[in-house]
């Protein structure tokens, strides 16, 4: 599930992960100004 927005997520939705979490790359964005961010970098 989704750490945001609690969907399911799957490898063909564009799945990302960072500090131990999992997002939609849609869903993966800064919390302060939600800037949309690159999972590639955490």
């Amino acid at each position: 599930l989704c750490t945001r927005c609690g969907e399911a997520v799957n490898a063909a939705g564009g799945a990302c992960q960072a500090m131990g979490h999992v997002f939609h790359r849609a869903c993966f964005t800064c919390s302060m100004c939600s800037e949309s961010l690159d999972c590639e970098h955490f």
